[in-house]
């Protein structure tokens, strides 16, 4: 892919996308299982009103180190990476097809690498 004069390599593109397959499975879909799992364990053991509050801590946490695990770009990234967890989730949670949250942060990804390619 060409843009200005820059190229965007095959290995970009594919990398991209294995990255967000990668993270969308774990922050989106295993571990949020996992959060669900605990949730259930509260919720027999001190009620559904704890259950509910627990499971909204853990989702919350698992955004943090999604947001987190993006820090080596910097603070900016950690902050888009929060906002775009929040939405990856709620767009999960809606959706629940792998494909077409991956698809989504994909692109996602796809427009902030054009953007950066741009300056």
């Amino acid at each position: 892919i060409v843009i200005d004069d820059k190229t965007i390599s095959y290995e970009l593109f594919i990398g991209t996308i294995l990255a967000a397959t990668y993270e969308e499975f774990l922050y989106r879909f295993y571990v949020p299982k996992v959060a669900e799992h605990i949730s259930i364990f509260f919720n027999d053991r001190y009620g559904k009103k704890i259950a509910n509050i627990t499971l909204v801590v853990l989702e919350l946490i698992i955004i943090i180190l999604f947001a987190l695990g993006h820090s080596y770009i910097g603070i900016i990234s950690v902050l888009n990476a929060f906002c775009a967890g929040i939405m990856l989730r709620l767009f999960t949670k809606k959706i629940s097809v792998p494909i077409y949250v991956i698809s989504a942060h994909s692109f996602f990804n796809l427009i902030q690498y054009f953007l950066l390619i741009r300056k």
